[in-house]
């Protein structure tokens, strides 16, 4: 195995209709309005493949697809192949990050033509890891590859927020997590939007007992215990 097919970025897969086993962190649910993908485990390895992925998706026939992120990272050119299969699907695309959207996993959120953070959502970017065995030479070429790698997803965040390449491998480096404004503030988003049950609540009964009770008549208190000041006395 060379080091390029160890560089990461730090479980079935399901299209409904298929006959490929469910599993909860992956599904694709395709509708005549629109389809729903939930991205919700690893890229790469164990978790979502893009051979798998794509696989899913060029059945694909709605006219939007809305990708719901919760995912923690995983292989980059599994990440990028996601990425780059989105942007070409002829359907609008709007990504929204339910959680987090960490490492490979914020360039996939790059994908949507429409990029949405829910609230208190977060998304972390940094440079990219690596795993190399062998000797000083592989190492080096390792690094130098790792490099490469980190200057392609600058580059791709700097081509989808408008900033610069130099400034996205500064906060990579730093390894940055980003608030849902934060990542709207960076380019790397475009709205927050709050979840549809984040409504208040009506209070319960008790509770409304507890914050707001009947006023005492402290008046009518006194004067009982004038008039029968050994009520309640045994």
């Amino acid at each position: 195995m060379t080091p390029a097919q160890r560089i990461r970025m730090p479980q079935w897969h399901h299209l409904e209709g298929s006959t490929t086993p469910k599993a909860e962190w992956y599904s694709i649910k395709n509708e005549a309005s629109s389809a729903v993908i939930h991205i919700y485990n690893e890229i790469g390895g164990w978790g979502i493949t893009a051979d798998s992925f794509l696989q899913d998706l060029s059945a694909v026939s709605s006219g939007q697809i809305d990708v719901r992120i919760n995912c923690k990272g995983g292989d980059v050119f599994d990440g990028i192949a996601i990425f780059n299969a989105l942007r070409q699907h002829p359907a609008s695309v709007t990504t929204k990050v339910d959680s987090l959207a960490a490492s490979i996993a914020s360039v996939i959120a790059q994908a949507g033509d429409e990029r949405v953070m829910v609230q208190h959502s977060q998304m972390m970017i940094h440079d990219a890891h690596g795993v190399c065995i062998g000797g000083s030479g592989d190492m080096a070429s390792m690094g130098a590859l790792l490099e490469r790698q980190s200057d392609l997803i600058a580059d791709l965040y700097a081509s989808r927020s408008g900033g610069s390449a130099s400034e996205f491998r500064a906060l990579m480096s730093a390894e940055t997590w980003l608030t849902a404004d934060e990542a709207v503030e960076a380019g790397l988003a475009d709205r927050v939007v709050a979840p549809a049950d984040m409504a208040a609540p009506k209070p319960s009964a008790i509770l409304a007992e507890l914050v707001a009770p009947e006023p005492v008549n402290w008046a009518s208190v006194f004067a009982n215990a004038v008039t029968n000041p050994l009520e309640g006395l045994e």
